[in-house]
Protein backbone atom coordinates (compact mmCIF):
# COMPACT_ATOMS: atom_id res chain seq x y z
CA UNK A 1 0.00 0.00 0.00
CA UNK A 2 2.35 2.53 0.83
CA UNK A 3 6.10 2.50 0.71
CA UNK A 4 9.08 5.13 1.95
CA UNK A 5 12.58 5.24 0.70
CA UNK A 6 14.98 7.26 2.64
CA UNK A 7 12.91 9.69 3.87
CA UNK A 8 14.29 12.48 5.98
CA UNK A 9 12.27 15.26 7.26
CA UNK A 10 13.89 17.94 9.99
CA UNK A 11 15.19 16.22 12.71
CA UNK A 12 12.25 14.13 13.18
CA UNK A 13 12.35 11.14 10.91
CA UNK A 14 15.02 9.48 9.40
CA UNK A 15 13.92 5.93 7.29
CA UNK A 16 15.30 4.56 4.66
CA UNK A 17 13.08 1.88 4.22
CA UNK A 18 9.70 1.06 4.90
CA UNK A 19 6.44 -1.00 3.37
CA UNK A 20 3.18 -0.52 5.14
CA UNK A 21 0.84 -3.45 3.94
CA UNK A 22 -3.22 -3.22 2.99
CA UNK A 23 -5.24 -4.42 6.29
CA UNK A 24 -4.77 -3.00 9.82
CA UNK A 25 -1.28 -1.22 10.40
CA UNK A 26 -0.89 -0.03 13.92
CA UNK A 27 2.17 2.46 14.69
CA UNK A 28 3.32 2.44 18.40
CA UNK A 29 6.15 4.00 19.96
CA UNK A 30 7.78 6.39 22.54
CA UNK A 31 5.77 9.77 22.35
CA UNK A 32 7.62 12.40 20.74
CA UNK A 33 9.70 9.38 18.55
CA UNK A 34 7.49 10.46 15.06
CA UNK A 35 4.42 8.15 15.08
CA UNK A 36 2.17 10.96 13.88
CA UNK A 37 4.12 13.09 11.44
CA UNK A 38 5.45 9.54 10.14
CA UNK A 39 1.68 9.11 9.51
CA UNK A 40 1.00 12.93 8.15
CA UNK A 41 3.57 11.90 5.26
CA UNK A 42 1.38 9.13 4.05
CA UNK A 43 -1.19 11.68 2.88
CA UNK A 44 0.97 14.40 1.41
CA UNK A 45 0.39 16.77 4.97
CA UNK A 46 3.85 16.66 5.49
CA UNK A 47 6.40 16.58 2.56
CA UNK A 48 9.74 14.87 2.90
CA UNK A 49 13.31 17.05 2.63
CA UNK A 50 14.50 13.79 1.18
CA UNK A 51 13.31 10.65 -0.18
CA UNK A 52 9.77 9.85 -1.07
CA UNK A 53 6.29 8.19 -0.17
CA UNK A 54 4.87 5.94 -2.50
CA UNK A 55 1.02 4.97 -2.59
CA UNK A 56 0.31 2.42 -4.59
CA UNK A 57 3.66 2.58 -6.44
CA UNK A 58 3.17 6.18 -7.24
CA UNK A 59 4.81 8.84 -5.54
CA UNK A 60 2.48 10.90 -3.52
CA UNK A 61 3.84 14.22 -4.56
CA UNK A 62 2.29 12.84 -7.87
CA UNK A 63 -1.49 13.56 -6.49
CA UNK A 64 -3.74 15.72 -6.78
CA UNK A 65 -3.42 16.30 -2.81
CA UNK A 66 -7.26 16.96 -2.24
CA UNK A 67 -8.39 13.67 -4.29
CA UNK A 68 -5.71 11.85 -2.12
CA UNK A 69 -7.14 13.13 1.16
CA UNK A 70 -10.55 11.92 -0.34
CA UNK A 71 -8.54 8.74 -0.90
CA UNK A 72 -6.54 8.24 2.56
CA UNK A 73 -8.41 10.07 5.29
CA UNK A 74 -6.95 11.08 8.45
CA UNK A 75 -8.61 11.66 11.70
CA UNK A 76 -6.44 13.63 13.79
CA UNK A 77 -6.12 12.62 18.01
CA UNK A 78 -8.25 16.15 18.55
CA UNK A 79 -11.04 16.18 15.40
CA UNK A 80 -12.55 19.11 14.17
CA UNK A 81 -16.10 19.72 15.05
CA UNK A 82 -18.11 22.14 12.96
CA UNK A 83 -20.74 24.25 14.56
CA UNK A 84 -24.03 22.69 14.40
CA UNK A 85 -25.39 19.20 15.15
CA UNK A 86 -24.45 15.91 15.14
CA UNK A 87 -25.67 15.33 11.31
CA UNK A 88 -24.22 18.05 10.09
CA UNK A 89 -21.11 17.09 11.15
CA UNK A 90 -21.33 13.73 9.40
CA UNK A 91 -22.33 15.29 6.35
CA UNK A 92 -19.77 17.65 6.23
CA UNK A 93 -17.39 14.43 5.95
CA UNK A 94 -19.04 13.10 2.62
CA UNK A 95 -19.53 16.49 1.37
CA UNK A 96 -15.29 17.37 1.44
CA UNK A 97 -15.25 13.64 -0.51
CA UNK A 98 -17.67 13.87 -2.87
CA UNK A 99 -19.35 10.64 -1.98
CA UNK A 100 -22.88 9.91 -2.14
CA UNK A 101 -25.58 11.49 0.90
CA UNK A 102 -25.89 8.79 3.30
CA UNK A 103 -29.71 8.37 4.54
CA UNK A 104 -30.56 8.59 8.29
CA UNK A 105 -30.29 4.37 9.06
CA UNK A 106 -26.83 4.91 7.16
CA UNK A 107 -25.55 7.63 9.96
CA UNK A 108 -27.58 6.07 12.99
CA UNK A 109 -25.35 3.13 11.79
CA UNK A 110 -22.09 4.59 12.05
CA UNK A 111 -22.91 6.32 15.00
CA UNK A 112 -23.24 2.56 16.54
CA UNK A 113 -20.49 1.76 14.96
CA UNK A 114 -17.97 4.34 16.78
CA UNK A 115 -20.73 3.20 19.69
CA UNK A 116 -22.24 6.18 19.94
CA UNK A 117 -25.77 6.56 21.51
CA UNK A 118 -27.03 10.13 20.68
CA UNK A 119 -29.46 11.77 18.30
CA UNK A 120 -28.43 13.20 14.85
CA UNK A 121 -29.85 16.45 16.00
CA UNK A 122 -27.70 16.86 18.93
CA UNK A 123 -25.57 19.55 19.01
CA UNK A 124 -21.55 19.06 19.46
CA UNK A 125 -21.26 21.55 21.41
CA UNK A 126 -22.73 19.37 24.44
CA UNK A 127 -20.26 16.72 23.66
CA UNK A 128 -17.72 15.74 25.87
CA UNK A 129 -14.23 14.88 24.27
CA UNK A 130 -15.25 11.28 23.90
CA UNK A 131 -17.95 11.40 21.86
CA UNK A 132 -16.37 13.95 19.42
CA UNK A 133 -14.05 11.43 18.82
CA UNK A 134 -16.95 8.82 17.73
CA UNK A 135 -18.68 11.50 15.72
CA UNK A 136 -15.33 11.87 14.07
CA UNK A 137 -15.07 7.94 13.41
CA UNK A 138 -18.48 8.26 12.53
CA UNK A 139 -17.80 10.41 10.16
CA UNK A 140 -15.23 9.07 8.25
CA UNK A 141 -16.48 5.59 8.22
CA UNK A 142 -19.50 7.32 5.76
CA UNK A 143 -17.06 8.15 3.40
CA UNK A 144 -15.77 4.73 3.19
CA UNK A 145 -12.19 5.74 1.78
CA UNK A 146 -9.49 3.21 0.64
CA UNK A 147 -7.49 4.27 3.34
CA UNK A 148 -8.24 5.43 7.01
CA UNK A 149 -5.46 7.00 9.09
CA UNK A 150 -6.43 7.44 12.89
CA UNK A 151 -4.09 8.98 15.60
CA UNK A 152 -5.10 8.10 18.73
CA UNK A 153 -8.20 7.55 17.78
CA UNK A 154 -9.33 6.18 21.05
CA UNK A 155 -7.17 8.52 23.58
CA UNK A 156 -10.51 10.07 25.09
CA UNK A 157 -11.85 6.67 25.98
CA UNK A 158 -11.71 4.75 28.73
CA UNK A 159 -10.89 1.19 28.09
CA UNK A 160 -13.87 -0.55 27.96
CA UNK A 161 -15.26 2.01 25.35
CA UNK A 162 -11.89 2.16 23.25
CA UNK A 163 -12.43 -2.00 22.88
CA UNK A 164 -15.59 -1.64 22.08
CA UNK A 165 -15.33 1.13 19.43
CA UNK A 166 -11.86 -0.46 18.12
CA UNK A 167 -13.74 -3.73 17.48
CA UNK A 168 -16.75 -2.41 15.98
CA UNK A 169 -14.34 -0.51 13.62
CA UNK A 170 -12.17 -3.19 12.90
CA UNK A 171 -14.88 -5.23 11.90
CA UNK A 172 -16.64 -2.54 9.49
CA UNK A 173 -13.11 -1.70 7.89
CA UNK A 174 -12.14 -5.65 7.38
CA UNK A 175 -16.07 -6.15 5.78
CA UNK A 176 -15.68 -2.91 3.63
CA UNK A 177 -11.85 -3.86 2.54
CA UNK A 178 -10.90 -0.44 4.36
CA UNK A 179 -7.27 -0.41 4.94
CA UNK A 180 -6.56 1.23 8.93
CA UNK A 181 -3.47 3.09 9.45
CA UNK A 182 -3.25 3.39 13.62
CA UNK A 183 -1.26 5.47 15.74
CA UNK A 184 -1.25 4.12 19.46
CA UNK A 185 0.44 4.50 22.79
CA UNK A 186 -1.33 1.20 23.25
CA UNK A 187 0.67 -2.09 23.21
CA UNK A 188 -2.79 -4.22 24.46
CA UNK A 189 -4.38 -2.53 21.34
CA UNK A 190 -1.89 -3.09 18.75
CA UNK A 191 -1.56 -6.65 20.20
CA UNK A 192 -5.19 -7.27 19.79
CA UNK A 193 -5.70 -5.73 15.92
CA UNK A 194 -2.54 -5.55 14.17
CA UNK A 195 -1.52 -7.28 11.06
CA UNK A 196 1.43 -5.58 10.86
CA UNK A 197 3.07 -3.49 13.46
CA UNK A 198 5.84 -1.20 12.97
CA UNK A 199 8.09 0.82 15.79
CA UNK A 200 8.91 4.39 15.40
CA UNK A 201 11.68 5.76 18.26
CA UNK A 202 14.08 8.85 17.51
CA UNK A 203 12.41 9.02 14.07
CA UNK A 204 13.58 5.60 12.98
CA UNK A 205 10.76 2.99 11.81
CA UNK A 206 11.34 -0.94 12.77
CA UNK A 207 8.96 -3.58 11.63
CA UNK A 208 8.03 -6.05 15.10
CA UNK A 209 6.39 -8.84 15.14
CA UNK A 210 2.77 -9.65 15.48
CA UNK A 211 2.43 -11.62 18.81
CA UNK A 212 -1.30 -12.06 20.22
Amino acid sequence: MFTIEKLKFKSILDIEELTISDGVVCIVGASGGGKTTLMRHLNNLYTCDEGAVFYNGRNVLEYDPVLLRREVVMLQQSPVMYPGDIRENLLAGVKFAKTSHPNEDEMKKALSIACLDKPLDENTDRLSGGEKQRVAIARVLLIKPKVILLDEPTSALDEGTAERVMDSTTDFCREQKISLVIVTHSKALARKYAQQLIEVNEGRAVMKEVTE
